[in-house]
């Protein structure tokens, strides 16, 4: 009598029972060690799960490879980056057909997705969110299945080929997505506190994430290998990584750091973006903040520059003419509470006296915006930046829906800020110290910081420092993703051999060294950091 196919196929029952016991203990892990919501895990994993059809080890497989993901980047941070795609690459190599290592590869891509971005789906600015929130996690699926699909086809080639091969799309693809929307959920990004980062300086960021998946995948067996295969491929693979952990450590020591070029006050606020209508005794303007923090600090003495973060001041008219009669500045408890560019001039040349760089929208154009970052030097010379990597749907639209029909019928709609421009300089911001001698920076705003192919940081032999503007208020309550911006800035560091002053709005402000070391940071909490040569 033949055999009945469908008797080898699950009943719903054991899938019910299986994909909700998985998913519970999925969701006791991210809300016990991270940040997630239980209730929400719960429905998603289990959706996954049943979706992927497999109560066996193959699903078990998928939510494992999920888990070591997600405790490589925050809050845990823990070393799983070196062999967290093992397991799924195992898995992909077994299947018998490629539409089953597809499926598990996009089941895993969007469990991935799910664990990894806490602070994205609980930090909506508008309705629209959701859906980048979709497209973003179909994108980062899609990702992972063409990764899954090459090592599969590879699965009877050589060591070299099938792991070269592997790691060699999944960088590509991993690079290919993050210049449109940033290095964000890269495999580089972990390695940033370990000897590995420093072999950036001579590959690029988007190198040590090769790297990095070529041991994952040197460390998968062949699908016919004996137990000597597995230990040669593991001991090639430990190899490999001791050279390049010597290699890093190696580049760390050669590394000449420099004094930096001034001194320089770090103001965070701590403070959210507040309304008229949200004003109270006890909340206040950011500006407000800003300025008891800068005045206290200046009690200290005088410095080359002070930095304010993105979106400290009112948008403002943009003039670079320097004021005749410096506007007199609002009091703490004045009658006037605005505090645009013009009146931070006047309070700049009548209380601080230094070189500024404040954050700000400028509008221009009949009311056109940037977002800015504005020097104001010593002799009331006003320049300015302009942001060039904009929030789609949040800050701007996509390019290719960047059209005035476009905006007016659809932006009304989905409350949007679609009159928010991309800037086109890239050159220096300069300012002159007291003592004559002039300082470049390389400005930077908020999440251009995940571009590593920025004009800015190509230009790092004209550059004296790199100062990052961020207004991180919106996932204030999710702490771990300062870590985000933390290890960015340390890849900045090592690629460019340059100073990298980060200035957020809400926590964790400090300063990395060329070598990509942190040297000082700020609590959560109000405060100034003051930084000399």
């Amino acid at each position: 009598m033949a055999d009945n196919p469908k008797t080898d196929e699950p009943s719903l029952a054991v899938r019910l029972f299986f994909s909700f016991s998985v998913a519970c203990g999925t969701g006791l892990l991210d809300a016990g060690l991270g940040e997630g919501r239980f209730f929400d895990d719960l429905a998603f994993v289990s959706t996954a799960l049943l979706a992927l059809n497999e109560p066996n080890r193959r699903g078990l497989v998928v939510v494992l490879s999920a888990l070591l993901l997600w405790l490589a980047f925050p809050p845990l941070c823990l070393p799983t980056y070196l062999f967290c795609f093992t397991p799924i690459a195992c898995l992909w190599q077994r299947c018998e057909r490629p539409g089953q290592a597809l499926k598990a590869a996009l089941v895993f891509g969007i469990l991935s997705f799910w664990l990894l971005t806490p602070f994205f789906r609980g930090s909506v600015p508008n309705d629209v969110w959701y859906l980048v929130y979709l497209v973003a996690m179909l994108l980062f699926a899609l990702q992972l299945a063409l990764v899954g699909a090459v090592v599969w086809l590879l699965r009877r080639q050589s060591l070299p080929i099938a792991a070269g091969g592997a790691a060699l799309i999944a960088t590509f693809v991993e690079w290919s997505v993050a210049s449109v929307f940033g290095a964000f959920l890269v495999l580089h990004l972990p390695a940033a506190d370990s000897p590995l980062s420093q072999l950036a300086y001579f590959v690029g960021p988007f190198g040590v994430s090769f790297f990095l998946y070529a041991l994952n995948f040197m460390i998968v067996p062949k699908w016919t290998a004996s137990g000597f295969a597995i230990a040669r491929r593991v001991s090639a693979a430990a190899f490999l990584l001791a050279i390049g952990v010597l290699a890093g450590l190696l580049s760390y020591r050669q590394v000449r750091v420099p004094p930096l070029a001034f001194s320089a006050l770090i103001v965070q606020p701590h403070h959210p973006i507040l309304s008229l209508g949200e004003l109270s005794s006890e909340r206040e303007f950011r500006w407000v903040v800003l300025d008891r923090l800068t005045r206290k600090a200046l009690a200290d003495g005088d410095v080359d520059l002070i930095v304010w973060p993105e979106a400290s001041l009112e948008p403002s008219e943009w003039s670079d003419t320097p004021l005749d009669n410096a506007t007199r500045a609002p009091g703490l408890r004045g009658d006037s509470l605005s505090m645009g560019l013009n009146e931070f001039a006047g309070l700049q040349a009548t209380s601080y006296r230094t070189n500024c760089l404040v954050g700000l929208m400028v509008r221009e154009n009949e009311g056109d915006f940037y977002n800015s970052a504005c020097i104001i030097t010593l002799d009331g010379r006003r320049l300015r930046y302009d942001k060039r990597k904009l929030l789609w749907l949040v800050e701007s639209l996509p390019g290719f829906l960047d059209l005035p029909w476009c905006r007016r019928a659809v932006v009304r709609e989905l409350k949007v800020a679609p009159s928010v421009r991309r800037g086109t300089a890239s050159e220096a911001l300069g300012f002159r110290k007291r003592t004559g001698e002039t300082v470049r920076l390389g400005v930077v705003i908020c999440y251009e910081m995940y571009f590593p192919e920025l004009p800015q940081f190509r230009d790092a032999e004209n550059m004296d420092a790199y100062v990052h503007i961020t207004d991180d208020s919106v996932f204030r309550e999710y702490p771990s993703f300062s870590r985000y911006e933390s290890w960015t800035c340390q890849y900045r560091a090592i690629t460019t051999r340059k100073w990298q002053i980060l200035c957020n709005n809400w926590s964790h402000s400090g300063i990395v060294d060329p070598r990509g070391e942190w040297l000082s940071r700020l609590p959560s909490q109000p405060a100034v950091l003051r930084i000399q040569p």
